[in-house]
C-alpha cells in the first residue's frame, strides 16, 4: 500500500537585504507581493535578530542568539532542517552564492541536497575558495587572509578620534577598491551577475520538479537569494540604468565609495532589484502550484535584514547602525487552504520562525528554541489573546568581525552593538573596549513605534528598564549557551577508546 503523506511541504524562501521598510514605501511598484499579502498571513513588525547576515541567520535556521556562540551554527544545536529531517522530510538547501550560508560556518549539514552555486559567484574570491566554504569544519581562530586591504587601512585610520581623519581615511581606502575594480575587470559585473542568477533560478525549479515526482515525501526546502545584496540585480530590460551605469554604481556601492548623490543613485537600482525579487517569488510560487504542490504547502518568506542607503547616516548593513531600516524585515506565511489571511501589527523576532513552522505542521518542541511559536497568535480571535505576545521583549545582536571566517563569539570583542525593545521603546547600547580596564558604553533611545528619538535623561526610568532587560538576557543565553556546550557526544566504542589510551599510556613510558 503507498504511503499517504500528511504532513504539508515547507518552503522557507529568505530573501537577503530586502528592506521592508523601502518596499512598503513603494508598494505599488510590487503588484505581486502585494496580491500574495492579501492572501498570507502578514507580520508587519518582525525584528531580525541581527543587523546582517553574520548575526540574524543563527535565530532563523538554529532557534539560537548569536552572542554566545558566534557566528553561524554550533555542532551541538539542532537546526530547523535538522529536526524536520527526524519526522522524515526530505531536506534541501538552493543557494544563490552566499558563502556565509556554507558547511564552513554550520549550515548545510546533515541536509539531502545542497546547491550554493559558488562556482558562478559574483565574488572572485568565493569561487577561488569555494572547496574551503564547503567543508564541514573549520579552525576556531580568526583567518586573517580574508581582511581586506579596506579593512586594514581604516584599521589604522580609526586608531585617530579626530572624525576629519577617520572620514579620510575611508575616502582613501574606498577609492582604492574602487579603482582596483574598474580598472582590472571584476566578476561583479551585470553579465556575470545575471549569470549567477539564471543558474540559480533554474536549479530552484529543476528542484520543485523533483519534488513533484516524490508526492508521498514531505520536503522542506530552503531558498536564499542575493538579488536585493551588492551587486544589485535590476530586472531584465526594465531598469532606467545601462549595463555600464549599473556596473559604476555597483561599483561605487560595494567599495563603500559613496556620496550622498550616488547612494540616491543606488538607492533607485536597489528598487528595481526588489522588482527583480518580485519576480523571482511569482516564479517560485507558480511553478509550486503549477506542479500541484500548494495546497498541501506552507510556503515562508522572510529576509536576514534590510539596507540603507544614508536614511540614518549609514549605508549598506553595517551593524554599528542597528537601525529598524535594517531590523525590520518582511514575514510572511502563505498557505493557502492551511491557514488563515491576517495581517499581525504585534512585534514578532525571527527567532520565533523555527518553533513555528514545527508548531505548525504539529510535531512537537525543540529545546533548541530561544523563540516561541506563533501559532497562537495566527489564530488569535481576541486582545486577551494576544497579550502574552505584545509585552515581549526583542533583542538584536552584533559584534566588529575580524575577517570572513572570523567565528568566534560576541563576549571579548573590541566593538558590541546590541538593542533591545519593549512595547514602544527601543534602546540601541554600544559598547567600546578601549584597554584592558576600560570600555565605553553609548546609548541611544527611540520611540520606535514613531521612529522619533528620546531623551534618556527625560526617560531614565525607561532607559534604565530596558539596559537591565539586556544585561539577563544576556545572562540567560550565556547560561544556555554552557548548558549546550557541556553536552558530550557519546563515544561510538567506549571499548575500544579504553584499548587507544591503554596504548598511548605504554608508548609514552617507553
Amino acid at each position: 500500500m503507498t504511503k499517504i503523506n500528511t504532513k504539508p511541504n515547507v518552503f522557507l524562501i529568505t530573501l537577503d537585504a530586502f528592506s521592508y521598510r523601502i518596499f512598503k514605501e513603494h508598494l505599488d511598484r510590487f503588484p505581486y507581493i502585494k496580491h500574495l499579502e492579501e492572501e498570507s498571513v502578514v507580520f508587519e513588525n518582525a525584528f531580525s535578530i541581527g543587523p546582517n547576515t553574520f548575526f540574524s541567520f543563527p535565530g532563523i535556521i538554529g532557534g539560537i542568539y548569536p552572542y554566545h556562540f558566534g557566528v553561524g551554527i554550533p555542532e551541538n544545536v539542532t537546526t530547523l532542517y535538522g529536526y524536520l529531517k527526524k519526522f522524515g522530510y526530505d531536506t534541501a538547501l538552493i543557494n544563490e552564492s552566499n558563502a556565509l550560508l556554507t558547511p564552513l560556518f554550520g549550515y548545510g549539514n546533515g541536509l539531502d541536497f545542497q546547491n550554493h552555486f559558488l562556482e558562478y559567484s559574483h565574488c572572485e574570491s568565493d569561487r577561488k575558495n569555494q572547496t574551503k566554504f564547503l567543508k564541514t569544519k573549520t579552525s576556531k581562530q580568526t583567518d586573517q587572509r580574508n581582511v581586506s586591504l579596506k579593512d586594514r587601512i581604516l584599521k589604522i585610520y580609526n586608531l585617530f578620534d579626530n572624525k576629519l581623519i577617520k572620514d579620510a581615511g575611508r575616502i582613501f581606502a574606498c577609492s582604492l577598491v574602487y579603482a582596483q575594480m574598474r580598472i582590472n575587470g571584476t566578476t561583479e559585473s551585470y553579465p556575470e551577475r545575471l549569470h549567477l542568477y539564471n543558474q540559480f533560478h533554474h536549479g530552484i525549479l529543476d528542484y520543485i520538479e523533483n519534488i513533484a515526482l516524490e508526492p508521498n515525501q514531505p520536503h522542506f526546502v530552503w531558498i536564499h537569494t542575493i538579488v536585493n545584496h551588492l551587486p544589485y540585480l535590476p530586472k531584465d530590460n526594465a531598469s532606467r540604468f545601462s549595463v555600464k551605469e549599473i556596473n559604476k554604481l555597483n561599483y561605487y556601492g560595494i567599495s563603500q565609495f559613496y556620496t550622498k548623490k550616488r547612494s540616491a543613485k543606488l538607492k533607485d537600482l536597489y528598487i528595481e532589484s526588489l522588482e527583480k525579487t518580485e519576480e523571482l517569488l511569482e516564479s517560485v510560487i507558480h511553478h509550486i502550484r503549477e506542479k500541484g504542490l500548494l495546497e498541501n504547502s506552507i510556503v515562508i518568506i522572510t529576509a536576514d535584514h534590510g539596507e540603507e542607503f544614508l536614511e540614518d547616516g549609514y549605508f549598506g548593513h553595517t551593524p554599528v547602525s542597528s537601525s529598524d531600516n535594517l531590523l525590520n524585515v518582511p514575514l510572511m506565511i502563505y498557505a493557502p487552504g492551511i491557514l488563515p489571511s491576517t495581517k499581525i501589527d504585534c512585534p514578532v523576532s525571527t527567532i520565533d520562525i523555527f518553533p513555528t513552522i514545527i508548531d505548525l505542521i504539529g510535531i512537537g518542541e525543540n529545546e533548541n528554541n530561544r523563540g516561541i511559536s506563533l501559532k497562537d497568535l495566527i489564530f488569535a480571535t481576541q486582545d486577551t489573546q494576544i497579550t502574552k505576545y505584545r509585552n515581549r521583549t526583542f533583542f538584536s545582536e552584533s559584534w566588529s568581525i575580524e575577517g570572513l571566517t572570523d567565528r568566534k563569539p560576541g563576549y571579548g570583542r573590541e566593538k558590541k552593538f546590541f538593542t533591545v525593545r519593549t512595547g514602544e521603546y527601543k534602546l540601541k547600547i554600544i559598547k567600546e573596549r578601549k584597554s584592558t580596564n576600560r570600555t565605553i558604553e553609548n546609548y541611544e533611545l527611540y520611540r520606535w513605534t514613531m521612529r522619533t528619538p528620546l531623551s534618556i535623561s527625560d526617560n531614565i526610568e525607561i532607559f534604565e528598564g530596558l539596559r537591565n532587560q539586556l544585561s539577563a538576557h544576556l545572562y540567560e543565553e550565556g547560561k544556555y549557551a554552557q548548558m549546550v556546550r557541556n553536552v558530550q557526544k557519546t563515544p561510538v566504542n567506549t571499548e575500544k577508546q579504553k584499548l587507544i589510551n591503554a596504548a598511548k599510556k605504554i608508548k609514552l613510558k617507553m
